[in-house]
């Protein structure tokens, strides 16, 4: 770089020229570094550290050993760049071989150099590894085992493994007296050390050969090491090569001598057994006594007692071996006991044998005979019945049936059961049994499902059994209970060791039960369309099986409700219900042979449901009774006691006529009806309201031979929905022969109120055969017959007898304004309708229905049904409205509404007598059912201990409501609810 100079000259082509100077300056810049290759050695598993920069160049400026950077780094190690710009490298663990790697350096003014390599060797370096031996025990007795272990070891004595894939062998060799012979286990002349191990151990076992040999040392050796495979760079025997032990003998003679206990393994009972002791040697060689020789010998019990045998348990008995004998025989006899027992072992032994003769003398010897037993055992049956199980499900435990077996004699130590594996898959109720035997209790249980059927339980004394029923067993459907059948049970022996040893039959043999019918119950009540009754049918009892219950119909009449045909329906649960077509329910009578009480006497209820109609039944009349006029413009006939017929006439002119009567028959106007003349009847009952006659079945007759048409007319007839009708007929004849005729039901029509009859030419008279109509004012009899049958097929029929007498007392009905209607003493049913009304039933049992408004209703004494109806009602009670102590009152809210806010209320202030906020639980219980909550009241206090009926003065079913809602469970918990939501009023 720098400044330098050129000179030219130009030339033209004429001969001219002229020179000039062009000066030029070169302006310096920066050469980069020059880096040249090194290279170096090392030993392996050595770093080395390389001046790289030592010959590298720079021609203008300086080399910076800070700017030194590995730009290829080496495969086989790892290299540092130091702070003098020189590079250590560290070759990977046990690697040589040739390695690289490569960096730059930068000058003074920022240039980089090429990249240089530095290639570097790692020469190998030898590591031998060592094999060693070791052994854990310096000594060990015969019987003994011996662990001898060969290692790999490096120079510092830690163990090195051999690589994967390899394999190193070790020879061996063993010395020393334990070598020889069979003192020992097999020895092996080799082992190998597998990849991934470090070490292999060798098992030695001292055999016992009841030799006396003293102490043997057994030494072994590594005579050599190879390494297959190449794990290491050298394998080499070990400094500590060899191992050291010895086996060491017990004391004693060579061989002991055995005495030996021989004799039977089994003897039957009864029976006597031989035995013998003899003595032989290791090889089982007699051995000869020198001088008589005492062996004692001792009985010890196993299973067997003292008294099963001859001798007893620890009894010993001495027995002479003559000198030069090497036996000696004894009897044991065995006892026939005639019990049944397991078989039962005793066991002989030699307690001790009196003689110096031998150093050593073995007598452990023992033989244990087991006593064959050849007695039998055997269990009676019982008899039961499925009538039992109503002794034994109720709360007297004192009047509970059970049925006891004997066993025969049977030891007590024999373990007895009873097969669960019972043959004939019985059922209860339809359910499969099942069997379940419980160790503990020696109890059988069976059951059927969740029900427990019975059980059979075994004395701890083996010689007895019980048997207790607690549900009925399916017997087949055979008619009646006179048939049984059995059950085969095995009662189980076992020994000691749980091994069956004989077995037995157990008889249970049941006999079958059949629902039964002793007498009718009858019920009688007013038909006022209010009736509640519920009670036990103490003249039944139902079977143990399931029982299923089916009404009788056939005897009851045709019955009505307000003109309407009442439908009859078996719901097949035990439930009967009379209701009209349209759902409306107007009586329910209820049998629940699953509901019954500790004499297996199931629960019946009826209930007249209706009040707000009448309740009736199909009434014929043959004759009647004249009860007004008679030749005159109105005759009146009275039909029974249910209906009236009304009768007016008009003449062919349309005016008024006479309606005559003579011996029956009917005529206008005299005896005969002329042409155009009209018979006008009208139907009422007693009371004034409409009659409802479903048929008149009448005679006519004509006068002389002339011949006659009359046409009749249902002028109002009433069908299902409610319309009026009307529909008509003629009937024609000749002479004066009878001829019946009928008006009857036609178009729907369910019962008619008017008829005419006109007549259209001749000259006639009517009489009435036969009236028939729906009469409400006679008594019901409603004989409803039922039909129970079990399980079984056992049936047994009865009859609830319900008489519904004429209704008395008073039927009141308010208006839209605020009325106050007071009942009777009777029976009465009182209907606020609108307004705020007061009703008062009085005495008797009354409905009272305060309709729309708010009422207050106070049903008074006798047995109530109350309906508040819409509004906020309040139903009273006063201090003469309650029963005596343990016969209350049973009144019925059938609506009582608990809304808080413009609901219901209970007034019982005027009916507690000394009441106060701390002592409500002393007057009122509350308990839930089924149906609703009932409030039980002692007017007086009489609940201070707890609830008692016989403290009882008043019963409150709330039908449909449930005071406990909310997580409320007590009396006080209710009131306090009651109280502060405004629904309880005490004082």
């Amino acid at each position: 770089h720098g400044p330098t100079t050129i000179q030219y000259t130009i030339e033209d082509g004429n001969g001219g020229s002229d020179s000039a100077t062009v000066t030029i300056d070169v302006v310096a810049v920066n050469d980069p570094p020059v880096a040249n290759d090194d290279s170096a050695s090392t030993p392996e598993n050595t770093a080395i550290t390389v001046d790289v920069l030592a010959n590298d160049s720079d021609v203008d400026g300086a080399l910076v050993p800070a700017t030194v950077q590995i730009v290829g780094g080496p495969a086989h190690g790892s290299v540092v760049v130091n702070a003098d710009g020189t590079v250590t490298y560290s070759p990977d663990a046990n690697y040589n071989g040739p390695d690289s790697f490569s960096y730059t350096v930068a000058d003074d003014g920022g240039g980089v150099s090429n990249a240089a390599s530095v290639a570097v060797t790692t020469t190998p370096v030898e590591v031998p590894v060592f094999a060693e031996i070791s052994v854990d025990q310096a000594s060990v007795s015969e019987g003994g085992t011996l662990i001898y272990s060969v290692t790999l070891k490096d120079a510092n004595g830690d163990p090195v493994p051999v690589a994967a894939g390899n394999m190193v062998e070790v020879a061996l060799d063993w010395s020393g007296p334990a070598s020889l012979g069979d003192d020992t286990s097999a020895l092996p002349t080799s082992v190998t050390i597998v990849a991934g191990a470090d070490s292999v151990d060798i098992a030695v076992v001292a055999i016992d050969d009841f030799l006396a040999e003293g102490s043997e040392a057994l030494i072994a050796t590594i005579t050599a090491a190879t390494d297959i495979g190449g794990s290491f760079d050298a394998l080499l025997v070990g400094a500590v090569a060899t191992a050291s032990s010895a086996i060491v003998d017990d004391i004693g003679s060579e061989d002991p001598v055995f005495a030996l206990v021989e004799g039977p393994e089994t003897v039957a009972e009864g029976d006597t057994g031989s035995y013998l002791i003899k003595l032989v040697d290791g090889d089982g060689l007699p051995v000869s006594v020198p001088a008589d020789t005492i062996v004692t010998v001792r009985f010890t019990n196993g299973t067997a007692e003292d008294d099963d045998y001859q001798y007893g348990d620890g009894l010993t008995a001495d027995f002479t071996i003559p000198a030069g004998a090497s036996t000696v025989s004894f009897p044991v006899s065995t006892v026939d006991d005639a019990v049944f027992e397991a078989d039962e072992d005793f066991t002989v032994s030699i307690d001790s044998l009196a003689t110096a003769a031998f150093e050593r003398i073995d007598t452990s010897s023992t033989l244990t005979t087991r006593i064959i037993d050849d007695d039998s055992f055997a269990a009676d049956g019982i008899t039961g019945d499925d009538d039992d199980v109503n002794e034994n499900v109720d709360s007297n435990v004192a009047n509970d049936i059970i049925h006891q077996g004997t066993i025969g004699a049977v030891a007590e130590d024999v373990t007895l059961s009873i097969d669960t594996d019972v043959v004939g898959g019985f059922t209860s109720n339809g359910v499969p049994i099942g069997y379940a035997w419980d160790a503990g209790t020696r109890t059988l249980t069976a059951t059927a499902g969740a029900t427990l059927v019975f059980t059979v339980i075994l004395s701890p004394a083996n010689d007895s059994y019980s048997f207790q029923q607690f549900a009925a067993i399916d017997h087949p459907l055979l008619p009646g209970e006179d048939h049984s059948l059995d059950i085969p049970l095995s009662l189980l022996a076992h020994d000691d060791d749980g091994v069956q040893i004989a077995s037995a039959p157990i008889a249970l043999t049941i006999w079958d039960d059949a629902p039964e019918v002793t007498g009718t119950k009858t019920i009688v009540t007013a038909n006022d369309g209010s009736h509640k009754e519920t009670g036990t049918l103490t003249e039944v009892t139902v079977s143990n099986d399931i029982t299923e219950l089916a009404w009788d119909t056939s005897a009851l009449p045709s019955l009505v409700f307000d003109g309407k045909p009442v439908q009859v329906i078996d719901h097949g649960d035990g439930r009967l219900t009379g209701e009209l077509a349209d759902g409306t329910l107007v009586f329910r009578v209820s049998i629940d042979p699953a509901l019954v009480d500790a004499n297996d006497s199931p629960q019946y209820s009826f209930e007249l449901l209706n009040p707000l109609g009448r309740l009736g039944v199909e009434g014929t009349a043959e004759s009647y009774t004249v009860i007004t006029g008679g030749n005159i413009d109105t005759l009146a006939l009275a039909f029974g006691n249910f209906l009236i017929d009304t009768m007016t006439a008009t003449a062919s002119d349309g005016s008024s006529a006479t309606v005559n009567t003579n011996n029956s028959w009917i005529g206008i106007g005299g005896n005969w009806f002329d042409p155009s003349e009209v018979l006008f009847m009208d139907f009422t009952d007693p009371s004034g309201a409409d009659g409802e006659v479903r048929g008149l079945d009448m005679v006519v007759e004509g006068q002389g031979g002339a011949p006659y048409e009359l046409q009749w007319t249902v002028t109002a007839a009433i069908d299902l929905a409610g319309n009026t009708i009307s529909y008509s007929g003629s009937v024609s004849g000749a002479g004066n022969g009878d001829l019946p005729f009928q008006i009857g039901l036609q178009d729907g029509a369910l019962y008619f109120t008017d008829v005419t009859i006109t007549d259209v030419s001749g000259n006639f008279r009517v009489a009435f055969a036969l009236l028939t109509a729906n009469d409400y004012e006679s008594g019901i009899p409603l004989e409803l017959g039922y039909v129970l049958t079990d399980a079984d097929g056992d049936v047994a029929t009865g009859i609830l007898d319900i008489d519904l007498t004429a209704a008395t007392g008073v039927s009141l009905t308010g208006g839209n304004d605020a009325d106050s209607l007071v009942g009777t003493s009777s029976d009465d049913q009182i209907f606020g309708l609108g307004g705020n009304d007061l009703l008062v039933g009085g005495a008797g049992s009354d409905h009272l229905d305060g309709g729309s408004g708010d009422d207050r209703i106070l049903g008074g004494s006798g047995d109530d049904e109350l309906l508040g109806g819409l509004g906020a009602d309040t139903f009273a009670w006063s201090l003469a409205d309650s029963g005596a102590s343990g016969s209350p009152n049973q009144d019925s809210i059938l609506d009582f509404d608990t809304a808080a806010s413009g609901g219901d209320i209970l007034d019982l202030h005027d009916l507690l007598q000394g009441e106060s906020g701390a002592t409500l639980t002393d007057f009122l219980h509350f308990e839930q059912t089924a149906s609703g909550t009932v409030l039980h009241v002692s007017k007086n206090g009489g609940f201070a201990g707890g609830y008692s009926a016989a403290q009882e003065n008043l019963a409150i079913s709330l039908d449909g409501v449930d005071l406990f809602g909310g997580g409320l469970t007590t009396d006080q918990q209710v009131i306090q609810d009651l109280l502060s939501k405004g629904k309880l009023i005490t004082d």
